[in-house]
């Protein structure tokens, strides 16, 4: 690898990667996503967490944080 030049990231590009989620980011996901794809290891579907993310976003954001 001796003599490989790598492309570097500008320290704006760098923060971009490492800032926190928004919580108008990860709304727009979970709005976005389709329900109907097949259920996760605990039997529930995205349309469980679309209808009850009243409830859910709180704890979600800390998950992300």
């Amino acid at each position: 690898m001796d003599g490989v030049m790598f492309d570097r990231l500008s320290m704006e590009e760098n923060e971009t990667l490492v800032a926190p989620f928004l919580l108008v980011e990860i709304e727009r996901v979970v709005k976005d996503d389709d329900e109907n794809k097949s259920p996760g290891p605990d039997d529930c579907n995205f349309a469980f967490v679309k209808g009850c993310w009243y409830l859910l976003k709180d704890e979600v954001r800390i998950m992300f944080d």
